[in-house]
């Protein structure tokens, strides 16, 4: 079975970066470049792992954040947040609104490779 996920960034060459590093693996692989446009993937599909930008141009990931943990349906979807943001604040407050793990661009595509790896097995994922 192939594992979906979505990946939620404005910039359309990081979400093909992200489909690089994992091309070998059996995902499979939507994008949204908005709040608008992620929504309606959610309504449509279950995922198993949602990477998330913070900076958006509509709502901006914490507001993402807040929608999922909201809908009843959404809120056991894992979240890993994948941001240039680097400050603390925003690393404690994405924890704090449900992400379960951030990581802070430029990245290895190891480390991400890894850390979704370890979201999966973990079987931190919608059931």
């Amino acid at each position: 079975m192939k594992r979906k996920l979505l990946i939620i960034d404005d910039e359309s060459s990081h979400s093909r970066f992200i489909k690089w590093i994992l091309e070998d693996e059996s995902y499979k692989f939507f994008t949204a470049n908005s709040f608008k446009d992620a929504v309606k993937l959610l309504e449509r599909e279950k995922f198993h792992l949602i990477l998330l930008d913070l900076i958006m141009p509509d709502e901006d990931g914490f507001e993402i954040l807040d929608y999922l943990k909201r809908d009843e349906k959404l809120r056991d979807i894992p979240v890993l947040v994948v941001s240039a943001k680097n400050d603390r604040e925003s690393i404690e407050a994405s924890l704090r609104k449900g992400a379960v793990d951030y990581v802070v661009k430029p990245y290895s595509s190891e480390v991400l490779h890894n850390k979704i790896a370890l979201i999966l097995r973990m079987g931190l994922e919608i059931k």
